[in-house]
């Protein structure tokens, strides 16, 4: 059925567009010409009404603009559609924007003075026109976003109240008795459309009316004119999508297969179950009997179908617990009214009596139309001296660089096109200094290296041929060195007519530090940029993140000593995506883009001209910069841009009308916007989307106007809905308490006395969000206090060191003592060996003397008992155990020791 329509739709088309081909093949010149005079006035007249809506601020034409100028004049214009037409409009909005030669038609005429006869038209002249301004925006033209699909829902109720309503006539003429003629019925149908306001080309067939007449059912449900079904849960269907959108608002939000278990949780032994089963019943639902009282997943697809304006499934995007913390409304707020409060006490602006509506230019403008923003409560009367800044990491190595503007690459198939790249890696930081003008005040690069190199500050253009003087000049360099020169130096900013140059800087990780942040600050009070500022009273204003080195002590003291004093902001921590200029696209996102691509022709000019030393080298940092630069930060309009986006200049606020930061807002800050603090007519809040809204939007899916009944929220999905919303009250309510906590006035110096570490985030939450006079006390006094416990530190090492020193000193000496103990008990244990030995020396000299003695004094046979005695004694030794007493024995064993050889005399 659906091809056959389809194909059917296509030979439609088909035969349409070969009758216009023929009908202009009959055409003669003049009337050729005639048509593409015509043609260029319509045109002409279409931009002539973008040039109108854009001076009343509104980017888009009516809806339906240009089709029912094509409806109007097709008779007459044969070849003209919608698709023509609009790229006829691109095809001048080109030209335009290149201030070329345009297409102008004359100034009296417009489309409302057109006839749909083509004899009335006259010949337009061509003209030169250069009226287009490069800085305005070129309108958007269509439907705002997100009304597409409302308006197609509109047009289906409103065709089905038509047919109702025609319907219910015709059959009350029926039961008269009577036949509805067809003219009558044209003018009823007529009557009804533009009752409903409905376009005459609908059609309202009166076949449909006579079936519905002959069946009886004079008013049907748009399902029912479809052919389908009404859901047996369209009366709770709003709440479900009420707590699908507070979930996804709290962060917590669900899947699919979650909404079906919620729902068929929440369902469950009420009385909408028992419709269900009924309609499952009823339709003869091919499902077991358990599962006629639950929704599948059939059921969900149709409810997020039917409920696409509201809701729709998509790919989560992850978001940081701390990002998630500090995204807040209150924080927000607090914020603007601090920075608010700085910029009137230093001068930069004044406080308006009223708020007053401003355009994205910085100039009051009467009504809301025209406005950009919330209504300003300040004007920014020096925007010059208002001063942004962010860093952008970088490296020379093309490993992590991504794709440029979705670029694709031809290759074969199934193969993956491969692109050579360098992996030399050298990291480096640009920084770049914007006012709220949109102009950029200094770059910034920051270098890795610990020492400084000249080459590498300067760089080296290798794709620069020609060079003035010779590499033997002492002076070469300085001959060379400027833009478009072999040594290029880093990007010069002009600022009030003075030339400011980038400052090049060193460090060991190729990133800010304390002392850099300093260094940017000398320099430009070095050039003297806001001297006169400061004599006259007013003091520059500085907006920075919470980076570590914002805290270095003497940055903190030079930029509150009034010769050289800066007002310095701090903005909301972890939410630098939102207020953050050097964030935006135009900027941080332009400058990666740009920088991708300077790389890429270095290396392709490096490889094409066979250079030895191939890859990105530290030498082209500057050279990259200098190309990206130009197309990222030293843009002046896409800088104001991004700075009106943010709600800086003009200062309107306009970050609290964000979806994420509305959706943390408490009660009383929805209770004081509605009393009219600061509110925006057509922002759009988490309290707007109620059960009555959600009612309204979906009137014509239910006929239902009862209130829904209870729902059963006591199973396991209820449970954990109810446990998530809970719990965001009661954060919501804490932070209402804070809130009401800080303005009851409990003192900076006290809450900023409790911190642990001095940080952005320590700070902000005392409601402190400028780094002046109260920051350099807590700082000098923290930094003396870390110097007492430092000195503190060091005494009690130096006192440990002495203590360990002296034990040790104690220990040396007890083991000094305890050595000379044992070497004076050694020394004499071997006195007493000598003297012992000595003794038995002696007693052994003794007994050989006498032994000696009795040999020679006595012959043998008149030994005596003690003769052979001292004798024997004198041989004997400890093995050969006691003398033997008696004289036969002993004169035995003096035969065995001397006669026998055993022993010597």
């Amino acid at each position: 059925m659906n091809v056959s329509v389809t194909r059917s739709k296509t030979a439609q088309k088909n035969a349409e567009k070969n009758r216009r081909k023929a009908t202009r093949a009959q055409m003669t010149d003049a009337e050729r010409k005639m048509e593409r005079n015509v043609t260029k006035m319509i045109i002409s007249t279409i931009l002539q009404k973008e040039e109108e809506m854009r001076r009343q601020n509104r980017m888009r034409l009516p809806m339906n603009y240009i089709t029912e100028i094509v409806k109007k004049y097709q008779t007459a214009l044969p070849m003209l559609t919608v698709k023509s037409l609009h790229n006829a409009l691109n095809y001048e909005r080109g030209k335009r924007k290149k201030n070329t030669v345009v297409i102008a038609g004359s100034p009296s005429t417009s489309i409302s003075s057109m006839d749909d006869s083509s004899a009335s038209f006259q010949a337009t002249d061509v003209t030169e026109t250069k009226s287009h301004d490069p800085t305005t925006e070129d309108p958007k033209i269509g439907r705002p976003k997100g009304t597409t699909i409302r308006s197609k829902r509109e047009q289906e109720l409103k065709k089905n109240a038509c047919y109702n309503e025609v319907t219910v006539e015709v059959a009350k003429v029926r039961e008269q008795g009577m036949k509805m003629s067809h003219d009558h019925f044209e003018e009823l149908v007529s009557k009804v459309k533009k009752k409903l306001a409905l376009p005459e080309e609908l059609v309202i067939k009166r076949d449909t009316v006579d079936k519905r007449i002959q069946r009886k059912k004079l008013v049907i449900d748009v399902h029912e004119s479809k052919g389908g079904s009404e859901s047996p849960l369209s009366e709770v269907e709003p709440t479900f999508v009420e707590i699908i959108l507070m979930m996804s608002t709290i962060k917590e939000p669900l899947t699919p297969p979650e909404i079906k278990d919620f729902i068929n949780s929440a369902i469950h032994g009420t009385e909408y179950q028992k419709k269900l089963i009924e309609f499952k019943k009823r339709t003869k639902c091919k499902q077991n009997e358990g599962k006629l009282g639950k929704v599948g997943s059939r059921y969900v697809r149709g409810f997020l179908k039917r409920w696409e304006n509201w809701i729709h499934s998509k790919k989560p995007q992850r978001f940081e617990l701390d990002r998630g913390q500090w995204a807040r409304y209150s924080n927000f707020s607090n914020m603007y009214d601090s920075i608010e409060k700085t910029l009137v006490e230093n001068g930069v602006a004044t406080k308006l009596h009223n708020p007053t509506w401003m355009n994205k230019d910085g100039q009051v403008v009467e009504n809301r139309s025209e406005a950009y923003g919330r209504p300003c409560t300040i004007e920014i009367t020096h925007p010059d001296m208002c001063i942004v800044m962010d860093e952008v990491g970088s490296n020379t190595s093309q490993k992590g660089d991504g794709h440029v503007g979705g670029k694709n690459y031809v290759c074969a198939k199934e193969y993956i096109p491969r692109l050579k790249a360098s992996k030399k890696e050298k990291h480096f930081t640009v920084l770049g200094l914007t006012t709220f003008t949109g102009s950029p005040l200094m770059c910034v690069v920051i270098i890795q290296g610990k020492n400084r190199i000249p080459e590498v500050e300067t760089g080296i253009d290798t794709a620069v041929e020609e060079h003035v003087g010779s590499y033997e000049d002492i002076d070469f360099m300085k001959k060379n060195k400027g833009p478009g020169k072999a040594f290029p130096g880093g990007p010069t900013c002009v600022f009030r007519g003075q030339e400011i140059p980038c400052l090049v800087r060193f460090s060991e990780s190729g990133g800010m530090t304390g002392q850099i942040l300093l260094d940017i600050f000398k320099t430009l009070d070095y050039f003297e940029v806001f001297k006169d500022d400061r004599k006259d009273g007013r003091t520059p204003f500085v907006l920075l993140d919470g980076h570590d080195t914002r805290f270095y002590l003497p940055f903190v003291q030079y930029i509150n000593k009034p010769e050289t004093k800066y007002a310095v902001s701090l903005g909301v921590p972890y939410g630098t995506s939102y207020w953050q200029v050097g964030d935006s696209s135009e900027q941080n996102g332009s400058y990666k883009m740009n920088v991708t691509i300077a790389k890429e022709k270095i290396l392709a000019h490096r490889e094409s001209n066979m250079i030895s030393e191939l890859g990105i080298m530290p030498t082209d940092i500057m050279v990259i910069v200098n190309q990206a630069w130009d197309n990222s930060f030293a843009r002046v309009k896409t800088n104001k841009k991004a700075i009106a986006e943010r709600g800086w200049y003009p200062y309107n606020r306009i970050l609290l009308d964000h979806p994420d930061l509305r959706a943390t807002m408490t009660e009383q800050q929805l209770k004081q916007e509605k009393l009219g603090i600061l509110a925006c007519d057509d922002c759009e809040d988490i309290s707007e989307l109620t059960m009555d809204s959600a009612i309204k939007e979906t009137s014509y899916y239910s006929r239902h106007s009862t209130k829904p009944m209870p729902l059963n929220l006591s199973g396991a999905m209820g449970q954990h809905i109810l446990t998530n919303i809970v719990r965001e009250v009661d954060l919501q309510n804490a932070r209402q308490r804070i809130e009401n906590e800080k303005k009851e006035g409990v003192r900076v110096k006290t809450m900023l006395k409790d911190l642990k570490r001095i940080t952005a985030a320590g700070i902000v939450r005392c409601g402190e969000y400028t780094i002046g006079k109260n920051i350099e006390d807590e700082l000098i006094e923290r930094a003396k206090k870390k110097k007492l416990e430092e000195d503190e530190r060091r005494q009690r090492k130096e006192d440990r060191e002495k203590n360990q020193l002296l034990q040790q000193q104690q220990r040396d000496e007890k083991k000094r003592a305890r050595q000379e103990h044992r070497l004076e008990r050694a020394e004499k244990q071997r006195r007493l060996l000598e003297e012992k030995e000595m003794k038995r020396k002696e007693q052994y000299l003794k007994r050989y003397n006498k032994a000696v003695e009795v040999i020679e004094n006595k012959r043998r046979h008149t030994w005596k008992i003690s003769d052979y005695r001292v004798v024997l004694m004198a041989l004997k030794t400890k093995e050969d155990g006691p003398l033997p007493n008696k004289l036969e024995e002993l004169s035995q064993c003096y035969d065995d020791w001397i006669i026998g050889g055993c022993r010597s005399a």
